[in-house]
């Protein structure tokens, strides 16, 4: 985890709570570097042999879409980025999972996204992305599981028939429902 300043910074803890109940062979190391080193130290960073990737946070997320090699739509979108995946062939990936984080729990509570307003409030790095995350559709999101760009979940809501055509067509499996959604089914 690169942050600073780290005491403020309870991911680290969390993190490797979670880790050590999935015996998850990872370390988490927190990293306190400042905002003139940020650019400076990401490059020998990811040089070394047994770095799989970093979370960063705050000040660094907006400065880390600039300093790889690809950034993904979701961080694209944020202007900002929270992790760094070090790809098959050395490429760094910057991704943003603040929003999807937040849609999660909002489904897990029961709430619906597809269809809603919402009013963000506060558009930073966190909150860009969760703008991000609640404009995506369903298909998209049916379309990432299936390429391995997010993990697979159950998942549900509508798509225009043109789009749901494409995704049988891509081998997306979906199935059509007999009847509207008006409870939580996952």
């Amino acid at each position: 985890v690169i942050a600073l300043p780290l005491e403020q910074q309870p991911v680290v803890k969390q993190l490797m709570e979670q880790l050590a109940l999935r015996t998850v062979d990872v370390k988490v190391v927190p990293m306190g570097v400042r905002p003139e080193d940020y650019a400076a130290f990401i490059p020998p960073l990811f040089t070394m042999t047994n770095i799989i990737g970093a979370l960063v946070t705050m000040p660094h997320k907006v400065t880390t879409v600039g300093l790889v090699d690809h950034v993904t739509p979701t961080a694209a979108i944020a202007g900002a980025a929270n992790a760094v995946r070090v790809e098959a062939d050395g490429r760094l990936t910057a991704d943003q999972f603040d929003g999807e984080g937040f849609v999660r729990g909002v489904l897990r509570k029961g709430q619906p996204i597809e269809g809603r307003r919402a009013l963000v409030v506060g558009c930073g790095g966190v909150g860009s992305a969760i703008a991000a995350s609640l404009t995506e559709s369903f298909a998209t999101t049916a379309r990432k599981m299936h390429e391995g760009e997010i993990p697979h979940r159950t998942i549900h809501g509508e798509a225009k028939l043109e789009e749901a055509r494409k995704l049988v067509e891509d081998g997306v499996p979906i199935a059509p429902l007999p009847f509207r959604v008006s409870r939580k089914l996952s």
